[in-house]
């Protein structure tokens, strides 16, 4: 599939809700500026399509009744491009997951005016505590997908008190040596709707992340736990989840 294809989809199909570019490498910033023309779509996927970049983030910033988004590793998109998404203030669905490229910066000024979402995953990116601090306050947010960000305890902190997220994905999480998140991560038994919780490769999870964490998580089925510390006593505080469907411990101790 080529930008040509997309001028004739542009030109032929106006009424077209939803549409799916995935992995359609020959796709560059000019054949994004046709899909512009769609004012009625409300899913756009364009996950990686290697050659967009910033400029087709811009040309979609005025396809407002998009609902869902998702441009999952498109590498060349960063910061500038992110922050045009703001006007898209009806999304309740981004995927911004590996883009390498991505900041709090640009993070930050787009999310800050999305309401309405649902579900976030920004994982693999370097977004950090300053993307934390504008997400409290989001009753709808449910889903929110950080792993491999670089948090502190005080973004762990943040993330303590969004209390309708039901999927909190973790994995692999860079902390701060000064400020690291191993101990904190105990803050998130305040979540106590979390039915998942993945705290893979995550530092210093270990028997007394568990001993704090899972008297607030009555409600969890699915935790992963893959390559931490965790050790024969640390499972025992795992107990009392009595809803827990799901456990993976991998290379663990």
């Amino acid at each position: 599939l080529t930008d040509d294809w997309l001028t004739v989809l542009g030109d032929r199909f106006g009424s077209l809700s939803s549409l799916d570019l995935s992995g359609c490498t020959a796709v560059t910033d000019d054949g994004v500026k046709e899909v512009a023309r769609l004012t009625r779509l409300a899913t756009l996927k364009m996950e990686r399509c290697l050659r967009i970049g910033d400029a087709a983030l811009q040309s979609i910033s005025g396809l407002t009744r998009l609902s869902t988004l998702s441009v999952a590793g498109c590498s060349r998109c960063s910061d500038p491009g992110v922050a045009c998404l703001g006007s898209l203030v009806a999304l309740t669905d981004l995927n911004l997951e590996q883009l390498p490229r991505l900041h709090d910066a640009g993070l930050t000024e787009a999310v800050a005016r999305f309401s309405a979402l649902t579900n976030l995953n920004i994982g693999w990116t370097k977004a950090g505590d300053e993307l934390i601090a504008v997400l409290p306050g989001r009753e709808r947010l449910t889903r929110l997908n950080l792993s491999f960000c670089h948090l502190t305890a005080r973004g762990v902190g943040l993330l303590s008190a969004l209390s309708s997220i039901t999927a909190l994905k973790l994995p692999g999480c860079k902390t701060n040596p000064q400020g690291g998140s191993g101990g904190a991560l105990v803050m998130l038994s305040s979540l106590a709707k979390l039915r998942l919780l993945d705290l893979s490769q995550c530092d210093n999870v270990a028997d007394d992340t568990l001993a704090g964490l899972c008297p607030g998580l009555t409600q969890l089925r699915s935790l992963h736990l893959a390559h931490t510390q965790v050790t024969d006593s640390g499972v025992a505080h795992l107990t009392g989840l009595l809803q827990l469907r799901s456990l993976v411990l991998d290379c663990c101790h």
